[in-house]
């Protein structure tokens, strides 16, 4: 940040030199020019900390209810709406599955033992106290956990079984992960993948994908290594159309171009006759959910793009462990019947957009006769 936004917030009493005892409840007293300049040459001496008041709008995340697909006393199992976090990360706290669960129905406390990315929906399983969080982690780095995903692919995969055994890398300054050599510092990874079906159009596949590691990005990284990258996962070489076209919020103005712009830059920018004859930016009404804030206009969150809440069209369907079986219903999108030309078709989110936990719609569970879960579990 520049000099100024410190200037000013130590003007408004945002940013102050205090000891450390003071209690962090205390609101920011806003100070005279002349006692905020006499502030800002004061030098830090032992026992005294500075406390920085900061106001931050958290990201907004698609308007999905989650369903809870069993409680028990030692575990919640929950389908994962896509564009959500697991738990708090970065700018998000209160648009999470723990911050969801803990405001709607009071599920408190959960520990996560396994994590879904943002863009991923399904299968999500908390532990209820750290006796079954320790039980299933140690499951899980056992690799005694079969762990099942189904994901939408370009192209028709072949049939049969096919097993990936490729080293992977992540460059943490783009966020991304790579296929490499273990020479160059790569882990090993693999991942098995089975065709399900063929898709209606010709153009895709539903593939069901078994990792036996836990690479970051793992299952997107080997689809696109074998050529048959994730339909609309634009980071790795989908296809743009098909992110847009499928996107269950589509009227914001600049969410055209930058699913296209990621979709060249996975492709090295080389042409792509059909990206580039639809790059038409389409301005239409778009707006956040919102309670108006009290403290400033300026309600988009620092950094937030619109294209980080494109759902990806990967799942997790089951986690099979020794003494438990979970499985999760799968998306519209997984079905032999979905329609990859309906352009209209909603996946991941009914097009409406939370900014706020309150918004993100009651958790609801699903009725007893669409449970179409598995249970049984004994850790004993």
């Amino acid at each position: 940040r520049p000099r100024e936004y410190y200037s000013l917030a130590v003007l408004e009493g945002r940013l102050r030199l205090e000891p450390r005892s003071s209690p962090t409840s205390r609101l920011p007293t806003p100070l005279s020019p002349k006692e905020a300049k006499q502030a800002e040459e004061q030098v830090l001496k032992e026992g005294q900390c500075l406390r920085h008041f900061v106001h931050r709008h958290e990201p907004p995340v698609l308007h999905t209810p989650i369903h809870i697909l069993h409680v028990d006393e030692e575990v919640v199992v929950v389908n994962k709406p896509a564009s959500m976090p697991v738990h708090h990360a970065g700018q998000y706290r209160k648009n999470t599955v723990v911050g969801a669960l803990a405001a709607f129905h009071q599920l408190h406390n959960l520990k996560p033992v396994h994590r879904l990315d943002r863009p991923v929906s399904g299968l999500l399983v908390f532990a209820r106290n750290v006796k079954y969080a320790d039980f299933f982690r140690s499951q899980l780095e056992q690799h005694l956990v079969q762990k099942h995903y189904v994901a939408r692919v370009l192209g028709i995969f072949p049939d049969g079984e096919k097993e990936v055994n490729v080293p992977l890398g992540f460059d943490h300054k783009t966020g991304e992960a790579f296929v490499t050599t273990l020479e160059l510092g790569g882990k090993k990874a693999t991942t098995r993948f089975r065709r399900l079906s063929i898709g209606l159009d010709g153009r895709t596949s539903v593939v069901e994908c078994q990792p036996l590691t836990g690479r970051t990005h793992q299952i997107r990284v080997h689809l696109q290594y074998l050529g048959h990258p994730i339909a609309n996962d634009v980071k790795y070489e989908g296809d743009g159309i098909i992110a847009y076209r499928h996107a269950p919020f589509k009227k914001h103005p600049n969410l055209q171009l930058q699913i296209l712009d990621q979709a060249d830059k996975s492709l090295d920018n080389k042409s792509n006759p059909l990206m580039l004859s639809e790059r038409k930016l389409e301005v239409s009404e778009f707006a956040i959910n919102h309670s108006w804030c009290p403290h400033c206009p300026n309600l988009a969150p620092e950094g937030w793009q619109p294209i980080e809440m494109l759902p990806l069209w990967l799942h997790a369907k089951s986690y099979v462990g020794e003494k438990f079986s979970f499985e999760c219903p799968l998306p519209p999108w997984a079905s032999l019947t979905f329609d990859l030309a309906l352009g209209d078709e909603i996946d991941g989110g009914n097009g409406e957009i939370s900014s706020s936990v309150s918004e993100v719609g009651q958790a609801a569970s699903l009725p007893n006769d669409r449970k179409r879960i598995r249970i049984n579990y004994n850790s004993k």
